[in-house]
């Protein structure tokens, strides 16, 4: 299959990659490399929607009615640091610290591009606090949202982008039932094991997980 890309979206694409490489230098080169590669991947399989078992999804699997979350490698990164800094900012308790860790375990500096996708029911819910757990993750999602955090970065990210996947997890989230947050066979750690104990990093602020920050591994 023959791909065609618009001049006006080319303007576009290359404008973004500036943009992001006069953020933190290297990563309008990652953005134009995933374009690159999305791009590729839909020529040669126009069926596969540009790679997606190769990108990271943030799916409700038991819900297939409800919007799934879809990122580029780049957009992950983002995507995690930002939770992970909203969730190490409002934890207050050793369970709320562990939600912060493990959504900083999702390391893709550590663990490869294109591999840390999840569902919302690998999160290490507990039968009994489910609940109040869900709550404490969905003002996570709102303290993202809010930026909480965001000056640590090193970088401004893209509100556009950003914003759209945070509701999306929110929706999945709200719609998460026990049943489905407990059932048998959910991991809960699946990129190492529960760090201990639980450290934040002296420079970023975010709980690390069992290998170290996941904001200093994506340097």
């Amino acid at each position: 299959m023959r791909i065609v890309v618009l001049d006006e979206a080319d303007t576009e694409l290359t404008a973004a990659a500036d943009w992001y490489e006069q953020e933190r230098e290297g990563l309008g080169d990652d953005l134009l490399a995933e374009a690159d590669r999305v791009l590729n991947a839909i020529a040669a399989d126009p069926q596969d929607r540009g790679g997606e078992g190769m990108a990271n999804m943030v799916t409700y699997e038991a819900r297939p009615d409800l919007a799934y979350i879809q990122m580029s490698n780049g957009l992950t990164s983002v995507f995690i640091a930002v939770l992970s800094l909203a969730a190490s900012a409002l934890a207050e308790t050793e369970r709320e610290r562990e939600f912060a860790a493990w959504f900083a375990s999702h390391d893709q500096g550590l663990f490869g591009l294109g591999v840390v996708g999840f569902d919302v029911s690998e999160l290490p819910w507990s039968p009994s606090t489910f609940v109040r757990e869900r709550e404490f993750i969905l003002r996570v999602i709102e303290a993202a949202k809010a930026r909480t955090g965001w000056e640590r970065l090193g970088y401004e990210p893209r509100e556009d982008w950003i914003q759209p996947c945070l509701d999306k997890l929110r929706a999945m989230v709200e719609a998460l039932v026990l049943e489905d947050a407990c059932r048998s066979g959910a991991t809960a750690w699946s990129y190492g094991d529960r760090p201990e104990p639980l450290v934040l990093c002296p420079v970023h602020r975010v709980y690390q997980h069992e290998y170290g920050c996941v904001l200093c591994n994506d340097r």
